[in-house]
């Protein structure tokens, strides 16, 4: 791994939650600029270090990256930044984490922003190409226990932000699968 990742994971790793903080943020820039890059010029310049602003990652490097965060980090005090930054990977890296931490921490989503974090990432993780079919992995996991069971638990919350997307993305997966 290249030298600027193992200095962000030891980061991600970090005691202090701001340290953690920052370096999600890093990761989810550079998983966005790698994955579903800004419009806007010179927006990446503008929060990534130069050293991390050269590496373009791959799918490969992206499962990577985010198995040495979610293996090295105590994520319990950055649940919601971590689930943001991997909203901003690539959907077919992004679906495994997604049901491996909805499986694994279910009581983390009763935190309002955390479960909206991951009702947004699901969202994201259904993009893909209109010409193409949507990948299989993505299929399957739809289908998993632990989506199913968030998707139930977001569309009866109380928390109208959190219902409303659930609702959207209740009908995309729907639409995704039946058509």
């Amino acid at each position: 791994m290249d030298a600027a990742l193992q200095v962000l994971l030891e980061n991600a790793a970090s005691d202090s939650v701001d340290e953690q903080s920052g370096a999600l943020f890093q990761i989810a820039m550079l998983l966005e600029k790698s994955t579903r890059p800004s419009d806007e010029p010179e927006f990446y310049e503008s929060m990534l270090p130069a050293e991390l602003l050269r590496l373009q990652l791959n799918n490969s490097v992206q499962r990577e990256l985010l198995r040495g965060v979610v293996k090295n980090a105590d994520l319990r005090r950055v649940a919601s930044p971590f689930i943001w930054a991997l909203g901003k990977a690539s959907p077919v890296v992004a679906i495994h984490f997604l049901v491996q931490f909805l499986e694994q921490h279910p009581e983390w989503l009763s935190s309002p922003e955390t479960a909206y974090q991951a009702i947004i990432t699901l969202d994201n993780c259904l993009d893909h190409d209109q010409k193409t079919e949507i990948a299989e992995d993505i299929r399957r996991s739809l289908h998993s226990d632990p989506i199913t069971i968030f998707l139930k638990h977001a569309l009866a919350s109380t928390d109208p932000r959190l219902t409303e997307h659930a609702t959207r993305v209740s009908r995309k997966i729907e639409r995704l699968l039946f058509r």
